[in-house]
């Protein structure tokens, strides 16, 4: 349920909130490693190597986020190339219809295009 509730979330929220969460989880760890008694040299190289992992996890769900969106911007595509190309066959295939019928049925085909091209410009994508 908790996974649903965060489709509401636009992405970069929920990766602010992700960047803050982490960060501050270096934080408290740095602090808490701080309490333990060590040499000097080791406090810096345990917070740095954490850092570097975190920065990997998040260089890693870039990458990851970045590939689900080019697929899915692909998939879009394909699909409208397939709706322009079946909509000009149908177009074609007009013409095997006697003059009577091509003259009623150009028309609506010109409709029904530019109804489909303002379908998308009010959907935004």
């Amino acid at each position: 349920m908790f996974i649903l509730s965060l489709f509401k979330y636009s992405p970069a929220f929920i990766a602010f909130i992700l960047l803050v969460c982490m960060i501050l989880a270096v934080r408290i760890g740095i602090r808490l490693g701080k309490k333990k008694t060590a040499p000097d040299g080791e406090e810096d190289k345990t917070s740095s190597n954490l850092i570097g992992g975190i920065f990997a996890l998040s260089a890693f769900l870039l990458a990851f986020t970045f590939s689900m969106s080019a697929s899915r911007f692909e998939a879009r595509r394909d699909v409208l190339v397939a709706e322009a190309n079946n909509i000009g066959t149908a177009i074609l295939r007009v013409d095997l219809y006697p003059d009577s019928m091509q003259q009623l049925l150009r028309p609506l085909f010109r409709d029904y295009v530019e109804e489909r091209i303002a379908f998308y410009y009010v959907k935004g994508d």
